[in-house]
């Protein structure tokens, strides 16, 4: 961009940490940055004038530069979270994963959107955050841990047999918590709803504490059925735009499928299962195994991935049941639409 009067006042307002007028600036083209981040990291110009399309990347490299503008000497630990907050917005091994500016006012969403990057940058970035703030290091870790509700829901002799069921349990409810912008679409009419929504939170957390206690008292074929359900609530999560791969989001999933086939495999060795992940939506698998179409969620992911299976939110299984009546369940995906 050519310098002039306004390129000057942009950068004398922005890099004002001090008053309301530079924070309301930082905001504004923060938040321009990242919805125009949401269209040109698609990897498509959608139909775009190529000209149109290398002005608004343009636009986008030249706002991230002045938002990484240094601070003044001695910030106040609000601006230095400002501050991080904006130099993870505007890394492009971030804005991909990030569909709107990062809040330097919670710490906490800076750690939950180091769980949607591959495993090397989040690393990085977690390094570099606990240097910045070394009082607030753990923060920045990913969830670990048994929870006390899901240990209680399950009781001691279900938790002795299902503990890895129950790590990643664990793991997603305390996620939600880290990072609430996140979507599920488990309520009975299959919608997608926003988990920053405190009462879908709660509605979320209440009934995968109950679906753990059904599992607890479980037998024969229902154990596989409140298994696969267990497995689909901690698949049934995913922010929006979706995580790398590599990233701890996918790495929980595959955890959770893990967990979901050993546990079958003792209450049932003749279950089979399976996910589908990618190919056409609609096409390369038939029979039981199919997404039931009013089931599955379509969701904005560009051209390039119109049609396509992003992510599955629920395994396949076969059962022969009781040898009369065989128990199956179709898969769920996300797909692009």
């Amino acid at each position: 961009m050519a310098a002039g009067p306004l390129d000057a006042a942009l950068t004398t307002l922005l890099a004002d940490r001090t008053s309301e007028l530079g924070g309301a600036a930082r905001d504004v083209l923060a938040r321009c940055a990242c919805d125009l981040a949401l269209l040109l990291y698609r990897g498509d110009p959608g139909g775009q004038d190529e000209a149109v399309w290398r002005a608004a990347e343009t636009v986008h490299r030249e706002l991230g530069a002045r938002l990484l503008l240094p601070a003044p000497a001695g910030p106040a630990v609000a601006d230095g979270w400002a501050a991080l907050a904006a130099e993870l917005s505007a890394d492009p091994a971030v804005r991909p994963h990030c569909h709107r500016p990062l809040d330097g006012d919670d710490p906490a969403r800076l750690a939950g959107v180091l769980l949607r990057l591959p495993a090397a940058e989040a690393e990085r970035w977690r390094t570099r955050a606990a240097e910045a703030f070394p009082d607030v290091t753990a923060g920045f870790r990913p969830p670990d841990g048994l929870r006390d509700d899901v240990g209680a829901a399950l009781g001691p002799d279900a938790l002795e047999r299902h503990r890895d069921v129950a790590a990643v349990i664990s793991d997603v409810l305390n996620a939600i918590d880290l990072d609430p912008d996140l979507w599920t679409p488990l309520r009975q009419d299959y919608q997608s709803v926003h988990l920053a929504d405190e009462q879908e939170r709660e509605r979320y957390r209440s009934a995968v504490l109950q679906w753990v206690g059904q599992l607890a008292g479980a037998s024969g074929t229902s154990t596989i059925d409140w298994l696969v359900r267990l497995d689909e609530a901690v698949r049934s999560v995913y922010p929006q735009p979706l995580p790398a791969p590599g990233s701890w989001w996918v790495r929980l999933g595959e955890r959770s499928f893990e967990a979901l086939l050993r546990n079958v495999a003792e209450a049932d060795p003749r279950v089979r299962l399976g996910l589908i992940q990618e190919g056409r939506y609609g096409e390369g698998e038939s029979g039981q195994r199919a997404p039931t179409a009013s089931r599955n969620i379509g969701i904005d992911a560009g051209a390039a991935r119109r049609g396509q299976i992003l992510w599955c939110l629920r395994a396949w299984y076969e059962s022969p049941g009781d040898g009369q009546t065989p128990s199956n369940r179709p898969a769920r995906v996300l797909y692009g639409r």
